[in-house]
């Protein structure tokens, strides 16, 4: 499973601050960017993480 974080930039290119949100696609991140009204940006960066959901993990446990 992966998840997108998007991050608003600077102008210098480094992110303004921790991650703005988290997404199940990069289409989800871009249309946040896109309707965030009081706060628009043009910079931003959206990075593509793999995540391990643990509920699943321990339940393979259990079953071996």
């Amino acid at each position: 499973m992966y998840l997108y974080a998007l991050y608003y930039k600077n102008e210098d290119g480094t992110f303004e601050g921790p991650a703005v949100g988290l997404f199940e696609s990069e289409f989800e991140a871009r249309n946040y960017v896109y309707r965030d009204g009081p706060c628009p940006r043009t910079e931003f960066e959206i990075v593509k993480h793999k995540v391990h959901r643990d509920k699943d993990h321990e339940s393979r446990r259990r079953n071996e």
